[in-house]
């Protein structure tokens, strides 16, 4: 299948030009059907089956996994401290972790795959709803700090 689309896409640049204009398109109508897929799946009973357990996942993966990865990877770039833990506190879009909890869903051979859906389910619902809540917060002080340095260079020497 890949092989197919280098040829097309080396053979037929026209079409590798139209697929890269809607290709945004198709992700959106693709995020939004994971997304109806996913709530349809979602139920707070399954949410909360695990307890205390589940609560700790969530925690550590929205506290401290998420985060210090991100932050890692982002060390030897050219961003700054603040701007690391910006990126590292809001992440990656949660479609990924719908996605993948949705495969695991479907492959009933994995055991305990009603339960790995609902502790990702639980995962990107917290996750939504903090990270909701800080994104107002979280931009307008990344903000500032931008402002802050822009204002720094700008200064003489």
């Amino acid at each position: 299948m890949y092989v197919c689309a280098i040829t097309l896409g080396i053979l037929r640049p026209d079409i590798a030009k139209t697929f890269e204009e809607r290709a945004e398109d198709i992700i959106e109508v693709v995020k939004v059907a994971i997304f109806v897929v996913f709530g349809a799946l979602l139920t707070f009973g399954g949410l909360f089956d695990d307890g205390w357990a589940a609560v700790a996942i969530v925690a550590f993966t929205l506290l401290i996994a998420r985060p210090v990865a991100i932050f890692a990877s982002l060390v030897r770039t050219k961003t700054d401290v603040p701007t690391r833990a910006f990126m590292a506190w809001f992440g990656p879009k949660g479609v990924a972790t719908m996605t993948f909890s949705l495969l695991v869903l479907a492959d009933t051979g994995i055991a305990a795959h009603e339960r790995l859906f609902n502790l990702a389910a639980l995962v990107v619902f917290v996750s939504i709803i903090v990270h909701g809540l800080s994104d107002t917060p979280g931009a307008n002080w990344i903000a500032r700090h931008a402002e802050r340095v822009e204002a720094e260079e700008a200064q003489p020497a």
